[in-house]
């Protein structure tokens, strides 16, 4: 009953991304929100790659996040999230603490956030999950170091084993760490942000340093403040954006050889949303390379090294989506060239949303194939994923 209650007070909410706002006098204000993204994935293969799961169909709860934000005074804010987690607990699954920390406002120019969060990176990284153009991020989007340096099948459902090194920060995907940021507009029309951070990274024994990153971006149109922004608008940003990050952690795991992997992760991203006539198109471009210096490392459970020669390279991707009424129709394509054989790939993505509430309620679906090119192994590889899911967020 009580979940009926909160559930229905959600839905209920007039704020596209607060959820449930309450206040008590000028100062403290609590924004309550949640996040769900469920759907069916059926898969098939052809020389199947390990890790996979060919000739499926497979419920999936992608995400379910519950999401607590105090503003504590004007300049000053809290904000705790928790995620599903994959160990069982009674008659359900655990929740992870995916997201704490505290964020404090001297000025526009001049922001901390300090606590467990995503740090600056790509764009693709740094974008909302409540509104992802393609279903979920480009299958390279994980080979930042606190995403683990891997590569992503199935929608992201699925690990690559010959790409994973199996190197993890001490919470994925986030970072424990201190963030300086900030944003101003240098004309009415043109804005500017930048954000560097110092965080925890792989944690002591294998690396005595911190992981650093730093990212820079100009807007021309609307601007996108603060550290998150969105992959998918919806039509409601006129924006341009071009950005640009480095992110490096030296000695991040011995090899097998007895030298030292090093992080260093670079590049560049374009992102465009524009109404034209009755229909609202969305694009975003962007390029990277990885390197960590060669060599292979042990995983454990895993009867061979890792050749970390296979995760890192140079990739790129792209993708657009055109709204039209409560349609959005969208394409994706990108490729991972790396550095040995049996870490590259190619994905295409096609498919289509439609919205029952713009930004919040939507019914997703499209089809993936993912492939290596043979030249990588003895005959081509290749995952055929199509993917059907309702995706809620308060």
């Amino acid at each position: 009953l009580a979940c009926g209650v909160v559930l229905a007070g959600l839905a209920a909410a007039p704020r596209a991304h607060g959820g449930v706002t309450l206040r008590q006098g000028k100062e403290l204000k609590l924004d309550l929100g949640a996040l769900l993204h469920t759907f069916v994935v059926a898969s098939g293969a052809n020389a199947p790659l390990a890790g996979t799961s060919p000739g499926e169909l497979q419920p999936v709860l992608r995400r379910a996040r519950l999401r607590v934000e105090a503003t504590l005074w004007e300049r000053f804010v809290i904000l705790l999230q928790t995620d599903r987690g994959t160990g069982e607990s009674g008659s359900g699954v655990t929740f992870n603490l995916i997201d704490a920390y505290a964020r404090l406002q001297v000025a526009e120019l001049l922001q901390v956030t300090a606590g467990l969060h995503l740090p600056p990176g790509p764009r693709i990284t740094n974008e909302s999950s409540s509104n992802l153009l393609t279903i979920d991020r480009p299958s390279q989007a994980f080979k930042s170091l606190s995403w683990g340096l891997r590569t992503l099948v199935q929608f992201d459902r699925l690990t690559l084993e010959s790409s994973d090194p199996g190197l993890r920060t001490g919470a994925p995907v986030r970072d424990l760490g201190v963030t300086v940021h900030g944003h101003g507009s240098l004309t009415p029309r043109l804005h500017a942000k930048y954000a560097v951070g110092v965080y925890e990274g792989i944690p002591r024994p294998f690396s005595t340093a911190p992981h650093i990153t730093a990212r820079v971006q100009m807007n021309v149109g609307e601007p996108e403040p603060g550290l998150i922004v969105r992959g998918n608008y919806g039509g409601t940003k006129r924006v341009a954006a071009l950005g640009a990050f480095f992110a490096a952690q030296p000695d991040i795991a011995e090899t097998t050889t007895g030298g030292r992997a090093s992080y260093r992760h670079g590049g560049v991203d374009v992102f465009f949303e524009q109404p034209v006539g009755p229909v609202a198109v969305t694009l975003e471009v962007a390029a990277q390379y990885l390197e960590l210096g060669g060599g292979a490392v042990a995983v454990a459970g895993r009867p061979l090294p890792v050749d970390l020669r296979r995760t890192e390279g140079f990739g790129a991707y792209g993708q657009v989506g055109v709204l039209l009424g409560p349609w959005q129709p969208w394409f994706g394509a990108e490729t991972f060239r790396a550095t040995a054989p049996g870490g590259s790939f190619s994905a295409l993505r096609v498919g289509a949303n439609y919205y029952f509430v713009p930004e919040r309620v939507s019914l997703r679906g499209g089809y993936e194939l993912f492939g290596a090119p043979a030249s990588d192994v003895a005959g081509e590889r290749s995952v055929h994923s199509a993917s059907l899911g309702v995706y809620l967020a308060f």
